[in-house]
């Protein structure tokens, strides 16, 4: 082999390498979730299917894990499943890695890192409480209370319309807020996500706002999810 041929051989291996993982479609999801021990599964809505489909699924050692799945086309929805519960809600947005940290008897205070989307839909999901809650105001406790009585008073009755009546009023409000805010970020990714779960009990309006948004990107599976679900 002459010299010509002893460096060419290696750059040529080099680009190959470089090619394969710019093709790769490997999305990584790790975490470090303490308490989480037992069989865990990485779970999403695939276009064409019905249900949740397992995507990978592993024994989680000391509450670590560590998924790798190619059937995903970013951005997209998943869930992670443990003792039959969907209890960790995910947006990737980033096939390098998408890290989880915290304990599992404290879900709503994880660290969640490498998703860009992910962070911008909890803050939308943090003002959205902050300004309508429900349990904010106790309505859903007082509701329950009432609720279990054995026999209810004509008091009760009246009281419990109320408490059902500005519950409702401020889910209402909600959806209103969530729908203007849709309006006017009508290229943003973000919207299809608060689309699918914020108006998920009214399909007229998702159906109306999905045709209005103007997103570049129509191949993902959340992009392609929701226009399976809304047709």
């Amino acid at each position: 082999m002459d010299i010509v041929m002893k460096k060419i051989i290696p750059i040529l291996g080099g680009i190959l390498l470089l090619l394969g993982a710019c093709n790769s479609l490997d999305v990584r999801i790790t975490g470090a979730i303490s308490g989480l021990d037992g069989t865990v599964k990485l779970l999403s809505e695939i276009p064409g299917k019905r249900g949740f489909v397992v995507l990978a699924q592993q024994e989680a050692n000391g509450g670590n894990f560590q998924f790798r799945t190619e059937q995903l086309v970013l951005p997209a929805q998943v869930w992670i499943d443990f003792r039959g519960k969907k209890i960790i809600e995910l947006i990737i947005d980033s096939r390098k890695e998408t890290r989880i940290e915290g304990n599992v008897d404290s879900l709503d205070h994880l660290q969640i890192t490498g998703s860009l989307l992910m962070t911008k839909y909890k803050e939308v999901l943090r003002t959205l409480d902050e300004k309508f809650k429900p349990d904010s105001e106790g309505y859903s406790e007082k509701i329950v209370a009432i609720s279990q009585k054995e026999t209810l008073t004509r008091d009760d009755e009246v009281k419990l319309g109320i408490l059902q009546s500005a519950r409702q009023r401020l889910i209402g409000r909600r959806a209103d807020y969530v729908k203007q805010l849709i309006g006017k970020n009508p290229t943003q990714e973000l919207s299809l996500f608060l689309l699918k779960t914020e108006l998920a009990d009214s399909l007229n309006a998702q159906k109306k706002l999905f045709a209005t948004l103007a997103i570049h990107n129509k191949e993902s599976s959340i992009y392609k999810v929701l226009e399976n679900q809304l047709r």
